[in-house]
């Protein structure tokens, strides 16, 4: 080799140059061309790491917007939180068997319940008239009332009662609800004042002095309120958006009436919502409640006559309220105290309407779950005492209809009999014409011969 020629020796050092920038010895031309590769591909993971990152925060800029869009257009039929077809089923044994027993001590699915949002959206089930109507807009037009929400309860759902506590405060404006008394009438599930209270510092959390059952249950928290209005609501309900509005306004305008929202229905398997179908209340004749067609020819933005009240859910100013006796304190328990205060109140000066602005949702279970603490039939006994003070000679329909009711003791009527005295109250035959639906009359042994 030492004897190759200069033009060999220089052949055989450039093949050697390129050996060695074709390898990985760091030669400074090759390592400057490997840095620069490197760092483009730093820089093009960087890029990328960035555009996901300014994709993700657009996706959630987005998400959050149209949550906003929707809750302020909560009407809207492509709303797609409204109603979600939510998929929720045991599938374990240990959760078959949660189901079966929770649906049994509530009589709704309170399985499903339990595993939905406790401040989810419903639809907006009102009339599209109702939005423009000039109450939501001026502050000033309830005569300065503020409410004092009711709610009794015995052994509720924990999700349901919170469900129901979060929808009132969300969808309701601050400054015309005054509280909302949540009364435990011993339930002995576990439930406590520390499962609600956090939601809001206007509620008060009290607990009955002894067993009162439903209807003794109001009248103990309508002498706790400290609001101008009294609010009955069930534990197992949700309102809608605008609800509290029209019910103030109302009885602003009408102070010896008693204003009622019109029930949406909350499906008891699946809680899906969905507005009620045109009704308005009614009874049977023996003494049932039962909703009644409602004619097409009446508006669904203006309040209208209500016969009869479903019961559970109602508003009423409360001197009026106290004025009008109150509830039967010497009823037991649950039933009949609707259509006893409906008829008092219209045959005693008073009027009930219907509010078809103010929506909200209820629970419809098809069984009571829970028995008869006082021993004995409560609907029947409180029936026999409505009928006995407001029925007049009509009552001997009552008992035609219900024979389970003759020889019924209804106990001691003096205080009731003295109000409607004092009250200067007209006869049921007045109340069935010119309130009640006129299948009544025509239903009647004898059909219109009252005229």
């Amino acid at each position: 080799q030492s004897s190759a020629s200069p033009k060999n020796r220089g052949g055989l050092f450039w093949r050697y140059w390129r050996s060695v920038c074709s390898s990985s010895v760091t030669i400074a031309p090759c390592c400057l061309m490997r840095v620069r590769l490197r760092l483009g591909i730093v820089l093009k993971l960087v890029l990328l790491v960035l555009l996901t990152l300014i994709c993700l925060l657009c996706y959630w800029n987005l998400s959050i917007n149209l949550k906003l869009y929707w809750q302020s257009n909560p009407g809207s039929s492509n709303n797609p939180l409204l109603n979600p077809s939510l998929k929720i089923f045991p599938k374990t044994p240990e959760e078959r068997a949660e189901y079966n027993k929770a649906f049994h001590q509530h009589s709704f699915n309170a399985f499903l319940s339990d595993r939905l949002s406790l401040q989810r959206l419903v639809p907006d089930t009102r009339d599209p008239a109702c939005q423009s109507k000039s109450y939501y807009a001026n502050s000033q037009s309830y005569d300065n009332l503020t409410a004092s929400v009711i709610i009794c309860f015995y052994n509720e759902a924990k999700s349901t009662l919170r469900r129901t506590l979060y929808s009132i405060f969300n969808r309701s404006p601050p400054h015309l609800l005054h509280e909302v008394i949540v009364l435990d009438d011993e339930s002995n599930n576990g439930i406590s004042s520390f499962d609600v209270n956090f939601i809001s510092s206007k509620i008060r959390y009290e607990i009955a002095p002894m067993k009162l059952g439903l209807i003794r249950a109001r009248n103990y928290a309508a002498k706790l309120a400290t609001g101008r209005v009294l609010i009955f609501l069930d534990s197992h309900i949700e309102v809608n958006v605008g609800w509290l509005q029209p019910l103030l306004h109302h009885l602003s305008i009408r102070p010896k009436s008693v204003a009622l929202p019109l029930v949406d229905v909350i499906d008891e398997k699946t809680f899906e919502y969905s507005a009620t179908p045109h009704v308005v209340g009614g009874f049977t004749w023996n003494l049932r409640f039962a909703w009644d067609p409602l004619p097409a020819s009446v508006p669904m933005d203006e309040p209208f006559h209500s016969p009869v009240m479903s019961g559970g859910l109602l508003a009423v100013r409360a001197s009026t309220f106290h004025a009008f006796g109150a509830y039967d304190n010497l009823m037991e328990t649950w039933g009949g105290e609707n259509l006893e205060m409906s008829f008092r109140y219209w045959q005693c000066g008073g009027t009930v309407y219907a509010c078809p602005c103010s929506r909200v949702g209820h629970v419809f279970r098809s069984r009571r779950p829970y028995g008869e603490f006082s021993g004995r039939d409560s609907w029947l006994f409180n029936s026999v005492r409505l009928a006995n003070v407001w029925l007049g000679p009509f009552r001997e329909v009552f008992f035609y209809q219900e024979p389970r009711a003759v020889g019924v003791d209804p106990g001691d009527l003096t205080s009731r009999l003295e109000l409607q005295r004092s009250l200067g109250c007209v006869s049921f035959k007045w109340y069935l014409l010119n309130v009640a639906s006129k299948k009544m009359i025509r239903s009647l042994p004898g059909g219109s011969g009252i005229c």
